[in-house]
Formats: structure tokens, sequence, C-alpha cells
């Protein structure tokens, strides 16, 4: 989900019409899949931290639509695409750390459930 969103994000910076399109669609692809790790949280958490997980998940998502959004207009015009592209960018990175974990390769799941 955070590929396919950092995805969007750099293609809607490239600016070119074709570019911005595909970006759409990654960010719908994307969008549509961030309940996923609600899933996640729920699965893994404890019902005594279920709500606070939950709402600094939310927070985190909230603030993240708004403070995109924000900044690039308060860059204008000229500086916006630069600064979606590079958070495009952070997010490609970071969830290629997260996938393949540190040492490149894909990160194993450790189950303790048998």
């Amino acid at each position: 989900m955070i590929v396919v969103l950092g995805l969007g994000t750099a293609a809607v910076g490239l600016g070119s019409f074709p570019w911005f399109v595909a970006g759409c669609a990654c960010f719908g692809f994307g969008l549509a899949g961030w309940m996923l790790p609600v899933g996640v949280i729920r699965e893994h958490t404890r019902a005594e931290y279920l709500a606070w997980r939950m709402g600094l998940y939310r927070v985190g998502v909230d603030a993240a639509m708004f403070l995109g959004p924000f900044a690039s207009g308060l860059l204008g015009e000229e500086n916006a695409g630069m600064f979606v592209t590079a958070v495009g960018a952070l997010a490609l990175v970071v969830g290629g750390h997260l996938l393949l974990g540190p040492s490149g390769r894909r990160a194993r799941r450790s189950s303790s459930r048998h």
C-alpha cells in the first residue's frame, strides 16, 4: 500500500498530464487499501490497547492527508512538484525497507501461533 501511494505521489509530482493520471490511479489503489493495517492492528493488539492504537493510526493518516497539500500550497507551484516527488521517494524507501528489511531480502513473518 505505501509503495503504491509513494508511486502515486512521485507520478503526480512529475508534472505532465499522463504522469498525473497514472499517479491518481495509484492514489486510488493505495487509498482503497488503507484499511488493511486496521485489520493487522486488530489482530495483534490486546483489547485494552486497541482504541489507543486505532486512534493513533487514524491521526497519522488524517495528518498526512492534511499536511501534504498544505505544505505543497505553502511552497507554491514551482517547488510543490519537487516536494511531492521527494515525499514519494521517501515513501518508496520506507516501504521498501519495511517489505525487504535491512538486509535487502524479503522480511520473514514470524508467527508465535501454532
